[in-house]
């Protein structure tokens, strides 16, 4: 039987400086790939370049595609939290195991899963807030989130 939702986000990495990175560093490591197809002393562009230079466009354009689709989305029922990140981790939290939840500003930056000696495992696509939990079993994790308030309030109102 399927709960109700009482709280659902989708994050998605969409900051124009992130996307300027990525797009500006691949068009440049083309361009130098390319650029001797493109020499005056043989001005013509062939599609017959070096098997390497395939493979790098073709990985290039496939972290472009990865990114954008990159995804993390938190959902809270009346008995756990459900988060996605990305296409690999599915991770649940049951508010039976929660001792503490409280959603904090945290000061460092960072996109993607990673540990931090104060906060734990930290699930995070953008911005500064979390969710910060901690577990019966010591385990600490911090989920991110745009919509620190409206989180806050719905987890506050399961714990208490």
């Amino acid at each position: 039987m399927q709960k109700k939702i009482l709280f659902q986000e989708l994050q998605k990495l969409r900051q124009w400086w992130v996307w300027l990175l990525v797009i500006g560093s691949v068009v440049f490591n083309l361009y130098f790939l390319i650029k001797p197809a493109l020499s005056p002393e043989n001005f013509s562009f062939s599609l017959i370049l070096p098997n390497y230079t395939w493979v790098i466009i073709f990985f290039s354009l496939l972290i472009i595609v990865l990114l954008y689709f990159m995804k993390m989305t938190t959902k809270i029922t009346e008995d756990k939290i459900t988060i996605k990140h990305m296409y690999v981790v599915k991770k649940d939290f049951m508010f039976k195991d929660i001792i503490y939840a409280k959603v904090i500003t945290y000061g460092f930056v960072g996109y993607g899963i990673r540990y931090s000696k104060k906060h734990g495992t930290v699930y995070n696509m953008s911005g500064n807030n979390g969710l910060l939990l901690t577990l019966k079993n010591g385990g600490k994790y911090l989920l991110g989130t745009q919509k620190p308030e409206e989180l806050e309030r719905v987890v506050n109102k399961i714990l208490k």
